[in-house]
């Protein structure tokens, strides 16, 4: 966004919006617009009581959207999921793109869990199909023994 746009949508917000925007702070936007979040906001003449009320509130919001943030982010890979991942994991390099797929959408959704226990049960599949090769080139190296 363009810092008029920024400024403008800082305009906009409602007191208690205003509020959250600021106690967010530089996690989430730039120092610049929280500076501007900051000027707009005592230039507004608030009310010190009413700005602790609307801290409190904002940091209740906050707190419930991060609870809700690392309850997504602990959900696991369901079986189906898991399944299709080892599936993917057997067909080596030539399925990555989709696993890389799914990746983006499970850290589009704050997903973390499941990326790593797709990628885990992609290793899974991989090592199974590494493993088989190598055994039947065992036996294939066993049965081309001469025999005394």
């Amino acid at each position: 966004m363009a810092r008029e746009q920024v400024e403008e949508h800082i305009r906009s917000l409602s007191d208690d919006a205003l509020t959250e925007y600021i106690i967010t702070g530089t996690e989430v936007y730039e120092p610049d617009a929280i500076t501007f979040a900051r000027e707009e906001f005592q230039r507004r003449n608030l009310d010190p009581t009413r700005v602790r009320q609307m801290e409190a509130e904002a940091n209740a919001r906050l707190d419930v959207k991060a609870e809700l943030a690392a309850e997504v982010a602990a959900r696991p890979l369901d079986f189906d999921d898991k399944l299709l991942a080892f599936w993917h994991g057997l067909h080596g390099p030539f399925a990555l793109h989709k696993l890389a797929v799914q990746e983006a959408a499970f850290f589009r959704q704050g997903e973390d869990r499941k990326v790593n226990e797709m990628w885990r049960a992609a290793r899974y599949g991989f090592a199974t199909i590494v493993l088989a090769l190598v055994v039947a080139l065992f036996i294939t190296w066993l049965n081309s023994k001469p025999s005394h």
